[in-house]
C-alpha cells in the first residue's frame, strides 16, 4: 500500500508542475493535480518545487520552438512552390513575405549567436 501512495504522490506532483508550468492558475493547478489551493499555494514558495516548474516549462518552451521550426520550413517551401504560380499575384505575395521575411530570421540568428558568444565570455551555462 506504501507503493501506492508514493505512486499517487508523485503524480500529484508531477501534474502539479505541468499546470504550473503550463500557465494554469491556481485553482485550475489545484483541481488538475488533486492538491488544495492551499498546497499550490506553499509549493509556490519552495525553491525546489519551483525549479522543477521552470525546467518543465523550459522543456514545453523547447517542444513549442522545435515544431515552429519544423512548420516554418514547411512554410518556406510552400513560398518557393508559390513562386511558381501562375497567378502573377500570388508570385509577387510569395517573393514579397519571403523577402521582408528573410533579414528578420537572419537578425534573430545573429541575436542568437551574440548572445552565446556573450555567454561564453562570461562563462554562463546555456542551461540557464
Amino acid at each position: 500500500m506504501a507503493d501506492y501512495d508514493r505512486i499517487t504522490k508523485a503524480s500529484k506532483k508531477a501534474r502539479a508542475i505541468a499546470g504550473l508550468a503550463a500557465g494554469l492558475t491556481v485553482p485550475e493547478v489545484a483541481e488538475f493535480s488533486g492538491y488544495s489551493e492551499r498546497t499550490i499555494y506553499r509549493r509556490l514558495k519552495d525553491q525546489e518545487f519551483m525549479t522543477l516548474v521552470r525546467d518543465s516549462r523550459r522543456e514545453m518552451v523547447a517542444q513549442v520552438v522545435g515544431r515552429l521550426t519544423e512548420a516554418s520550413l514547411e512554410a518556406v517551401d510552400t513560398l518557393r512552390d508559390l513562386l511558381n504560380a501562375r497567378s502573377e499575384q500570388v508570385r509577387r505575395g510569395a517573393a514579397r513575405d519571403l523577402l521582408t521575411s528573410t533579414p528578420k530570421w537572419i537578425e534573430a540568428v545573429d541575436l542568437a549567436d551574440q548572445v552565446r558568444e556573450l555567454m561564453e565570455m562570461l562563462g554562463i551555462s546555456e542551461d540557464l
